[in-house]
């Protein structure tokens, strides 16, 4: 049987290490919320299918959230296999399991499962729109921060619904849903500009000469200070070993990450020693609850160049 937590490790960085802070029952919460979104996520990226076919796995993927089955996730997963859209074979793996990702979320309580996949089918209809235009050709600042949105700021709404489902106290009102906003957002706009030359290379071109590269940074940077306000409301509440560490794990990786963007240009990463740094410090905050983190193999992971 698929472990998922195996299929995490596979197919993420940072959140296979931000994940393991947590306790139960919200680190399998939010392990099938990953996964789920990740799929969602490969199939927009689908660099071994057209824009048209990467919107059309998006819709069929979509109308099987909308009504799960068995059989048809089965069928479709099946259906991918026979023309994989990546090549990347860790990813492929994961489409291959879809149909038990699915099966262990509905296992869960109907709060999480909904609140899981009504965000998981807004970041696919979004991501659908984009598609149906032009691909992954943006050609404003506005249009990237719409497209941020779906892809990175519906997950921070997700992490923050999936927290007040969880932890007592931790109230959703608009500030903190603009905060989680902005927490994703500002991650994304990180990876973007890191991987600029690399997404180019592979016909996404997020930044051009109508998104300014400058501009784009002081946008990043002022979301990871809007983003603070997310960890600081969840520090207010109380919440057990593991939460705050989860949260602030990224937003200091990021910043670190868009540092050295800014200094030395796309495809920089941050030095071991300040990586291992990092998790030394937000491993002994979380040591009481969650136990010592492998800190060699975690700090290999995020130094290859995470994404959230």
């Amino acid at each position: 049987m698929i472990n998922m937590q195996a299929l995490l490790e596979k197919t993420s960085r940072t959140f296979a290490v931000t994940i393991p802070l947590l306790p139960e029952p919200s680190r399998t919460d939010m392990t099938l919320a990953y996964l789920l979104f990740r799929i969602v996520d490969t199939l927009e990226d689908g660099e071994n299918l057209s824009a048209t076919e990467r919107r059309d796995a998006l819709e069929d993927f979509d109308a099987l959230l909308e009504r799960p089955s068995n059989r048809v996730a089965v069928n479709m997963a099946a259906r991918w296999l026979g023309k994989p859209p990546t090549l990347q074979p860790e990813y492929a793996e994961l489409l291959l399991h879809m149909p038990r990702v699915l099966e262990e979320l509905n296992q869960r309580g109907s709060l999480v499962r909904n609140l899981v996949i009504n965000h998981a089918r807004r970041t696919a209809q979004g991501m659908m729109a984009f598609l149906e235009r032009d691909g992954q050709r943006l050609r404003s600042l506005e249009e990237l921060r719409r497209y941020c949105y779906f892809v990175a700021g519906v997950v921070g709404e997700m992490i923050t619904d999936l927290f007040a489902a969880r932890v007592n106290g931790f109230v959703v009102d608009e500030e903190l849903r603009r905060a989680a906003q902005a927490f994703g957002e500002g991650l994304q706009l990180v990876n973007i500009l890191r991987d600029a030359d690399e997404d180019a290379h592979h016909g996404r071109l997020f930044l051009n000469d109508e998104i300014d590269r400058g501009t784009v940074m002081q946008l990043a940077r002022r979301d990871l200070i809007d983003a603070q306000r997310f960890v600081e409301r969840l520090s207010c509440v109380n919440p057990p070993a593991g939460y705050v560490g989860f949260s602030q794990l990224p937003l200091r990786l990021a910043w670190l990450t868009l540092d050295r963007v800014e200094e030395a240009g796309p495809g920089a990463k941050v030095s071991r020693q300040a990586v291992l740094q990092i998790l030394q410090e937000v491993s002994r905050a979380g040591k009481q609850s969650v136990g010592k983190l492998n800190l060699v193999t975690t700090e290999e992971r995020v130094f290859a160049g995470a994404s959230i």
